[in-house]
């Protein structure tokens, strides 16, 4: 069967319900698509316009946290590898550490790196939570295992950080730095390079290690969304810090995103079946690059917490219970009405005439208010009627009083009209031609009870 024949079926399926549906649940349907549905619709997209607006806004907040911050990380290590460049290219400390042996006196060496001890100290003050190590040859008397800053540069070369540093071929290299024999339970981050020898370059005469407290950095790897990760790492996949333990950091990244593309926007990928933002620089002058991880159903529920979508749903909902309560009473007046006229009409096609069967609340309250209409104005007609009586009976008595017999049989005439046509048989409604009569025996009688010019203005002469 055709797309177009199952759409036209289904269609003629609507129409039918639609028929054979009841005028009330016609009403309601009518209620629901011109009011409820539009008000739901327009609140579907409000929520959605607002949920698009946090998320952009949350992306801006965590894309100027993490410039912040690797800014921050960026001239902490960069003022660190210039402290490490000045002292690589010191003519001093150069020429001091090729000369080992005994081309100059043991006193003169020990004058020498005197010298270079106040240098570096200098140096040192230049930063907090660190200190500067020389790896140099073991000929040197100031060189021992138990040294503070001068090592033997063969202790060097067992540790794992001198792999990194061969493999980058000596240049300047951030690794994770341990201190050797001397295990005071501090991490560090040390910038590692080769001094070479002035006079022949492809000869290096020792290894300079500038360390940094590895909290120094994790204090600068600030979140500003729950759950976010943060970490410096370097090429070959080692971590130098971190704002979460390193034993609940994840395998390395690079492994599953090429890092340091440029990007200068949070991402979206999926990493071990977990969906992340993640967003990822290499810093200048390093060998590092900051990464920084959240949780896409972080974001989500953060963005969910700020719109209130479930209070602003609930409220919509009250609303559509509110217009039902309100809207029943409403139907059923309508539909209540609606249901006796057609009873009525279809007892008339049948021959059967009778009164349209109301409300009876609503029909006594129409009998109450006939009878106080008509209770009103019989009380008006009793107040006028004794006194227009009074005045007719003392005037027929000051007649008789003047043996004024035609006046009186006059008067007593007009009177008896007067009343007959005033009580109308008992009917609430009177013809034209009543009220006329009833006028002339009015005038009849003011004629006859004011006489002379009064009795002429009457006549309207």
């Amino acid at each position: 069967m055709g797309k177009e024949k199952k759409d036209k079926i289904g269609f003629k399926r609507l129409m039918i319900w639609y028929r054979d549906l009841s005028l009330k649940g016609k009403i309601v349907l009518l209620v629901y698509l011109a009011g409820v549905l539009p008000v739901g619709a327009i609140l579907v997209i409000s929520l959605s316009e607002m949920q698009g607006r946090s998320k952009e806004q949350q992306l801006y907040a965590l894309n100027q946290g993490y410039n912040q911050m690797s800014q921050a990380v960026e001239d902490k290590m960069s003022r660190i590898h210039n402290i490490s460049t000045l002292l690589a290219v010191n003519e001093t400390i150069n020429l001091n550490l090729t000369l080992a042996g005994g081309e100059i006196s043991i006193a003169q060496q020990l004058a020498n790196f005197e010298s270079i001890n106040s240098y570096t100290y200098g140096m040192e003050m230049a930063f907090e939570y660190g200190n500067i190590l020389f790896y140099i040859d073991e000929a040197f008397p100031v060189v021992n295992n138990y040294s503070g800053r001068y090592r033997p540069l063969a202790l060097a070369k067992e540790m794992d950080w001198y792999e990194i540093l061969e493999k980058n071929n000596g240049r300047p290299s951030w690794v994770s730095f341990r201190e050797d024999i001397y295990d005071t339970g501090y991490s560090y981050v040390a910038i590692t390079r080769k001094l070479w020898d002035q006079d022949d370059f492809s000869k290096d005469v020792g290894v300079l290690a500038v360390l940094m407290e590895r909290k120094a950095l994790e204090e600068m790897l600030i979140g500003s969304a729950q759950e976010q990760i943060i970490y410096l790492e370097t090429l070959q996949g080692q971590i130098l810090a971190a704002n979460v333990p390193e034993k609940e950091l994840m395998e390395p990244l690079y492994e599953d995103w090429e890092k340091g593309t440029g990007d200068r926007n949070f991402k979206e990928i999926s990493f071990h079946n977990v969906n992340y933002l993640v967003r990822s620089q290499l810093l200048d002058k390093t060998n590092t690059y900051l990464v920084s991880m959240v949780p896409q159903q972080v974001m989500e529920e953060q963005v969910r917490k700020m719109n209130m979508g479930m209070g602003m749903g609930f409220l919509y909902v009250l609303v559509c219970i509110a217009v039902w309560v309100a809207f029943v009473p409403i139907i059923r007046s309508v539909t209540g009405r609606m249901r006796l006229l057609q009873n009525q009409m279809m007892q008339i096609q049948d021959g059967i005439i009778k009164k349209l069967d109301m409300d009876e609340s609503q029909s006594h309250a129409d009998e109450i208010g006939q009878e106080k209409a008509g209770a009103e104005l019989k009380a008006l007609q009793s107040q006028i009627n004794p006194h227009f009586l009074y005045n007719t009976l003392d005037m027929i008595n000051w007649m008789a009083q003047k043996n004024e017999i035609d006046n009186i049989h006059n008067i007593v005439q007009a009177m008896s009209r007067f009343y007959k046509l005033t009580l109308s048989k008992g009917r609430d409604v009177v013809s034209i031609a009543d009220e006329v009569k009833l006028c002339e025996a009015y005038m009849e009688i003011q004629k006859r009870r004011y006489r002379g010019s009064a009795a002429k203005r009457l006549d309207g002469r």
